[in-house]
């Protein structure tokens, strides 16, 4: 059915990570400024997936984990769950790219800036949860060892599947992969998920560029997977306390750090996670 508003354009949220990037959190926030002249169409994905909300309700806080309903259903819009959609490129407005303040990836493959390289790998590969439990039972996200603040950093996180329950394999920012999945999916505006999660980090880093060789490059190499890479990190002060105790404004070094990004991805923050609830949201206040 042709669409009778000539003007209006869909917006399409992309994750721009190895997945887990919390775009359900994302979708619902767009969706709670949204009306019933709205659609919201999850376009692709099967039941494997799995989208957290945390909503308060009641004075109470409740967690719904979706995986075939889409997570704007909280909102006015109207929702649709889209088989087969055809997408004319003529009707795309601005695209939406959803990152988090660190990277994960669940199974094999490349992974530059991985806390713990390959033992992490591996033990993200062999373990279950209830073993890295017993075994690092208060994981210290300051460790010495990459591998243990790695651990610390699932931990915090809850970085474990919420369908299949795998262990994901925990990292830094990659800017140099990010700005590559920005531009693959024409990004302008983006939403940054699950800072707080580095509130317990007595530093943070994000890769700004790889060392190939003697070669210092910010673009990806045609084969991850082939090549050594070495990582060039930036490192960053944390800010204090819990960043969901700030409210609707980011404390100084948070916002310099997200500054920061916006220079180096060339595109606009529009929201900041600040926690795991609903609210936990920071809109753009700064210039």
């Amino acid at each position: 059915m042709p669409n009778p508003d000539k003007n209006a354009k869909i917006t399409p949220l992309i994750g721009l990570q190895w997945g887990d990037e919390g775009k359900g959190k994302g979708v619902a926030r767009i969706a709670s400024g949204l009306t019933k002249n709205d659609l919201i169409v999850r376009f692709q994905g099967g039941n494997n997936a799995g989208h957290t909300i945390w909503r308060r309700e009641k004075g109470k806080v409740k967690c719904y984990v979706f995986h075939l309903i889409p997570s704007g259903v909280f909102g006015s819009a109207q929702i649709h769950l889209g088989a087969g959609m055809g997408i004319p490129p003529s009707l795309i407005g601005s695209s939406i790219g959803i990152f988090k303040a660190y990277v994960t990836k669940v199974g094999e493959g490349p992974f530059p800036t991985e806390l713990g390289g390959e033992q992490s790998a591996h033990w993200c590969r062999d373990k279950k949860f209830a073993e890295e439990k017993a075994r690092f039972p208060n994981p210290d996200p300051n460790s010495k060892s990459e591998f243990e603040r790695g651990i610390a950093l699932r931990r915090l996180g809850s970085e474990i599947g919420a369908t299949t329950g795998r262990l994901r394999r925990t990292g830094w920012l990659d800017i140099p992969l990010l700005k590559y999945a920005i531009r693959m999916n024409d990004a302008d505006k983006l939403v940054l998920t699950k800072l707080d999660i580095l509130d317990n980090f007595k530093k943070i880093k994000a890769c700004t560029h790889y060392l190939i060789g003697s070669k210092k490059t910010s673009d990806i190499p045609f084969d991850l997977s082939r090549e050594k890479i070495k990582c060039v990190y930036k490192s960053f002060p944390l800010w204090q306390g819990k960043l969901s105790d700030y409210g609707r404004k980011l404390p100084k070094e948070a916002l310099n750090y997200v500054k920061f990004l916006e220079k180096e991805l060339g595109a606009k923050i529009i929201y900041v996670g600040t926690g795991p609830e609903e609210q936990h949201v920071v809109e753009r206040y700064w210039r």
